[in-house]
């Protein structure tokens, strides 16, 4: 059952990636971006992560890290998925936002934030 309900999640947050990656004022924000690139990584790391979890569940019935960092991705998304729908709309002035022209690159470096910090929570652990 609680398989059946990460499922139906993680399905309502992919049908809602257009709308993260729309052309919005926000979208000049180096931080917004950041933020992007931060959900998507937690996004692909949750697939990833709950998969390996549910099999080392049935084999050998026991939680991981990769238990913890699933779960953390969890809470990266919502927390993440919350701060960017306040960007897209309370749209604050985005006139002089940094990422203009180089929004990938910031897309980018929020992911790989996400990876670094699951590998630190893997290694403080």
């Amino acid at each position: 059952m609680a398989a059946i309900l990460v499922a139906l999640i993680q399905a309502s947050v992919c049908w809602q990636l257009p709308r993260l990656l729309a052309a919005v004022p926000a979208r000049r924000s180096g931080l917004y971006n950041l933020l992007v690139g931060f959900v998507l990584a937690a996004l692909f790391a949750s697939f990833l992560l709950e998969v390996a979890t549910i099999a080392q569940l049935w084999i050998w019935a026991v939680y991981s890290h990769l238990a913890i960092c699933g779960g953390l991705s969890w809470l990266a998304i919502g927390s993440g998925t919350l701060v960017i729908a306040a960007c897209q709309r309370y749209q604050s002035d985005f006139r002089y936002g940094h990422a203009t022209g180089h929004e990938n690159w910031f897309v980018a470096a929020g992911a790989l934030c996400w990876v670094v910090g699951q590998v630190l929570v893997v290694i403080l652990l």
